[in-house]
């Protein structure tokens, strides 16, 4: 069917005519049987002519192969898979319809929504796209190795996450559910009335430029496991909420200093931006769980005074804890930073100087 198609591309224009007349008529007259209207649909796209709109299509699945494609629409349609392979489109659009694979590799898609649909199974690989997810359910997606936004709203959705990163990424009413996501980098936008349940966060950059309270959604069952977080805002009885294991906390925001004893075993620096640190005006930090004679390692809590006058002044760094903020300082952007990068510095810092 591939050779077909690029045979038809390279020397018959007037094939494609006609299997575009053809593909018409069936739509106007019902194609009776499927295969045949996957056939027109698939040597349409390997010619290099796909259609634009596919309407209550329902058959075992479509191809396209090296497509540039400003506008794809899928309404009320029902496939086994749609595959994309090496593709360029501008915006796809799934509605009202039902695809068990969905699979786009090497490829860019600058927005792909799905509006009450349902994607069993949806594997990025080497990709870049941008994801929206409304009203919709059983939809998991499988990253791997791709650069991407994710907006979900009002569905739910499982991940399995793989060295990739996320240039932004809200939830808002939405549910994320036994996900894993494994050296993966993620802004994190926007998570309001979210709902995380079974998920693992393995080896992930965890970012916020705005702060944004990571913890405002309601986590279950939530384990952190050797992460970095950067700007990310702390609120709530988080420890109760979720697990953190070996994490690392740069410039991350907490203004009620209870709970940070059951982060033993992580390290870093918590801005205190509400609670004044008594008796400590004058100290560059104060160790959790600012109890005399605490054993073990603790994130530290600056005051919002503390760390200005650390960052105006540029001491040179004497601790563990100095190192970590002059090198990630307060003017990063998530285009300034990598997973690997961050896992090489803090690799390259000797522990010992804590």
């Amino acid at each position: 069917m591939f050779f077909l198609g690029y045979a038809i591309m390279a020397s018959s224009p007037q094939a494609i005519r006609l299997l575009n007349t053809s593909l018409d008529h069936f739509r106007k007259e019902g194609f009776g049987d499927s295969f045949l209207q996957q056939n027109l649909i698939n040597l349409l796209n390997y010619a290099g002519a796909p259609p634009k709109v596919f309407e209550q299509i329902e058959t075992e699945g479509i191809s396209f192969h090296k497509n540039s494609i400003a506008a794809v629409q899928m309404g009320s349609c029902k496939l086994d898979y749609v595959r994309m392979v090496k593709c360029k489109i501008g915006f796809f659009r799934i509605s009202g319809s039902q695809i068990n694979d969905l699979i786009i590799d090497r490829g860019s898609v600058h927005k792909l929504s799905l509006h009450f649909s349902s994607a069993h199974s949806a594997r990025f690989n080497s990709t870049n796209v941008g994801i929206e997810v409304v009203n919709s359910s059983d939809v998991q997606f499988e990253m791997n190795d791709s650069d991407m936004s994710c907006e979900v709203r009002k569905s739910v959705v499982r991940f399995a996450v793989n060295n990739s990163v996320f240039q932004q990424f809200s939830i808002v009413g939405g549910r994320i559910e036994s996900s894993q996501f494994r050296r993966a980098t993620l802004d994190l936008s926007c998570c309001n009335s979210a709902e995380l349940e079974d998920a693992t966060f393995v080896d992930n950059l965890i970012f916020s430029a705005s702060q944004q309270n990571l913890l405002a959604c309601k986590m279950r069952n939530v384990i952190f496991r050797n992460c970095v977080f950067i700007y990310v805002a702390f609120e709530g009885n988080f420890p109760a909420k979720c697990k953190f294991e070996n994490c690392v906390f740069v410039r991350c925001k907490r203004s009620n200093l209870g709970g940070m004893e059951t982060l033993e075993g992580s390290r870093g620096v918590f801005i205190a931006a509400k609670v004044p640190l008594k008796n400590h005006d004058e100290r560059w930090e104060q160790f959790a769980p600012f109890k005399k004679g605490a054993t073990g390692n603790f994130p530290q809590i600056w005051s919002v005074t503390q760390l200005k006058r650390f960052d105006k002044t540029a001491p040179s760094p004497k601790t563990w804890t100095e190192q970590l903020l002059q090198k990630l300082s307060a003017s990063l952007t998530i285009a300034d930073l990598s997973l690997a990068d961050v896992t090489l510095l803090l690799r390259e810092m000797s522990p010992t100087r804590r």
